[in-house]
């Protein structure tokens, strides 16, 4: 089967780019290297409003990126958790796909800086996540969010992470 175009052009910049494979580099140098993907990834599409906070967590304050969609609340609401392979990426490397996310959805996008490790051991990140959907369906007015519509989602960790909070919630009632 042949490679998708797409893939093979990133593959192309990756290659040009020189950096190290994940696994031979430090994680200081993984860090380094995940601020090509806001190049790679190309500008945000514009939404209706972006906001950036911080909300209480259970060892630090979360940062949040808010993205609200053209048009007439109360929204939708998905709280967002982005890929990091546990270590590297933050609300900047990921601005575009949840910009995109809350045009093609409609809903508000409350994307989740949750903390990383190696500083920041299991059960650190899903205490974060798991705090920050709370705050989210607790703040939902406030957010012109539908308390009853407020979804998880997530990419590679992330999406561990959403299934991990989705569990601990129906555990929880």
């Amino acid at each position: 089967m042949p490679l998708d175009p797409q893939i093979a052009t990133l593959l192309d910049q990756l290659a040009e780019a020189g950096g190290k494979p994940v696994g031979e580099a430090t994680v200081a140098e993984v860090r380094a290297a995940g601020w090509d993907w806001i190049a790679i990834a190309g500008p945000g599409e514009a939404v209706a409003r972006v906001e950036d906070r911080f909300i209480p967590g259970p060892t630090a304050d979360l940062a949040i990126r808010i993205y609200t969609p053209a048009g007439t609340g109360p929204f939708p609401g998905i709280v967002a958790f982005h890929g990091s392979g546990w270590v590297v990426n933050n609300l900047d490397m990921a601005d575009a796909p949840h910009r995109e996310l809350a045009n093609r959805s409609g809903c508000v996008v409350v994307a989740v800086n949750y903390q990383k490790a190696p500083e920041h051991k299991f059960p650190v990140p899903l205490d974060d996540c798991t705090a920050a959907a709370a705050w989210v369906v607790a703040n939902a007015a406030t957010l012109d969010i539908d308390p009853d519509r407020v979804g998880l989602c997530g990419d590679s960790a992330g999406g561990n992470l959403a299934i991990g909070v989705s569990l601990r919630a129906r555990n929880a009632g």
